[in-house]
């Protein structure tokens, strides 16, 4: 006695056309003799694009063999699928135009700063974890950041970069060069609000937080809310009265495709009349791309 045996795949039965055909309308049993079309029809049923938006690279010559780009998820099923990552960051080869290095970043921004690694993240969250260990620098093992000691602060407003700036700094009445821990908040009129980080250890589990303004910030009238869709801050070498300085330039892109510029960490102007859907910045120049 001859058995036909029956294939099942997600509850379709394999053998019967037409309940295939209620599942994909590519393969309804009128369509059979296409045969021709089904490939691409079935691969177009089975994908969907990816809705990843450009934050930021370091590509500013075409001389360069790799690309590095920061992009920002923006799908929530895509998240997930990378452990609840915000951004991907991505390596391209220049010449071929194929990715070949690809890591989840959970983290927005982080700089290390006296004895802590500090963490910015898209939740307006600031946590700042204890580096201070030299033995941490001769462990031949990977180190858990989880596992070090740490304390979160909870900020009030976006946070659009986090950045160090060495500056000249009297310190007992003589000039001496400092580090500083910088801030960028976005502002309810979509401005940036540098301010300096001040880390003060009052006890050995406890911080005392807080900001000192760097520069002061005129609310602007806004028709409607126009948030920050990239921010691109650079320190750059500048020569002033033939004295050279680092300064903080910046450039931000909002919703609208409006652009800001910011000079020595102040808003300098809006470009007018102009959409851009993205910029760069390098170390002479600010670059963009016309509609």
């Amino acid at each position: 006695m001859n058995t036909k045996q029956i294939k099942i795949r997600g509850n379709i039965d394999l053998n019967n056309n037409s309940q295939i055909g209620q599942k994909h309308d590519w393969l309804h049993p009128i369509d059979q003799n296409h045969l021709n079309s089904r490939a691409d029809d079935y691969f177009r049923d089975v994908s969907y694009y990816l809705n990843l938006q450009v934050i930021d690279t370091c590509y500013y010559n075409e001389q360069m063999e790799y690309v590095p780009v920061l992009v920002q998820i923006m799908q929530e099923k895509v998240k997930q699928s990378f452990g609840d990552a915000e951004y991907l960051l991505q390596v391209w080869h220049s010449q071929t135009k194929k990715q070949i290095f690809q890591i989840p970043l959970k983290v927005k921004y982080y700089q290390v700063f006296e004895d802590y690694l500090v963490c910015a993240y898209h939740d307006m969250k600031l946590v700042f974890i204890t580096v201070e260990d030299s033995s941490l620098f001769r462990a031949k093992e990977d180190i858990r950041v989880d596992q070090l000691p740490q304390l979160t602060y909870q900020c009030k407003l976006p946070i659009q970069a986090l950045l160090l700036l060495n500056m000249q700094e009297k310190v007992g009445g003589d000039k001496q060069e400092v580090k500083k821990l910088i801030i960028a908040f976005e502002t309810i009129q979509n401005l940036l609000d540098f301010n300096f980080i001040i880390i003060n250890k009052v006890e050995t589990d406890k911080l005392n937080i807080s900001f000192n303004q760097a520069r002061d910030v005129f609310p602007r009238p806004l028709v409607s809310p126009d948030p920050v869709v990239q921010c691109i801050i650079r320190v750059m070498l500048t020569k002033f009265n033939n004295k050279q300085k680092y300064v903080v330039q910046g450039v931000t892109r909002r919703k609208s495709g409006q652009v800001d510029l910011y000079s020595n960490m102040m808003f300098k102007q809006q470009v007018p009349d102009c959409k851009f859907p993205i910029l760069f910045l390098s170390k002479q120049y600010f670059l963009s791309k016309l509609e």
